[in-house]
């Protein structure tokens, strides 16, 4: 899996933001504290610190503390990384829903990742629920065929 430059470059501002904003508060700072740090999304904050998991490398004969008792890494890694699978899962959606207009992208984002109603956000937008509605249903047709053709 190819990490994309831009993530990359924002895990590194990321860990080095920890470690500022670590000596300066005494305590390990929040995501929303990294974030207004580096200025960036608290998403794409998170999406950096997982990256981060992708770099640390250990040695295969070093044990594992697994459910099954001390299990041997050479051993586990037959299984599937779920957290890696996630990863790139998640940035196929980021880059789905940055090809959306503006207004879409916010109505999709409120709507599945906020958990909000759709009279919910209408109301914070200033417009109908039928509006949002359709809005809503533009976005996903939009989705659902660029995520067809990737």
């Amino acid at each position: 899996v190819r990490v994309p430059r831009g993530i990359q470059e924002l895990h590194l501002t990321v860990v080095k933001a920890i470690e500022e904003l670590t000596s300066e508060a005494g305590r390990a700072p929040t995501v929303d504290e990294i974030a207004a740090h580096v200025h960036a999304d608290r998403d794409d904050v998170i999406l950096a610190l997982d990256v981060g998991q992708v770099y640390r490398v250990g040695s295969l004969d070093q044990p594992l503390n697994g459910e099954r008792g001390h299990v041997q890494r050479d051993r586990a890694l037959a299984t599937s990384d779920e957290t890696l699978e996630s990863l790139a899962e998640r940035i196929d959606v980021r880059e789905m829903l940055a090809s959306l207009p503006p207004r879409q992208r916010a109505i999709v984002m409120m709507r599945f990742f906020d958990g909000r109603t759709q009279l919910e956000i209408g109301e914070s937008l200033g417009i109908s629920q039928v509006h949002v509605s359709r809005l809503l249903r533009a976005a996903m047709a939009s989705l659902r065929q660029r995520a067809g053709a990737a």
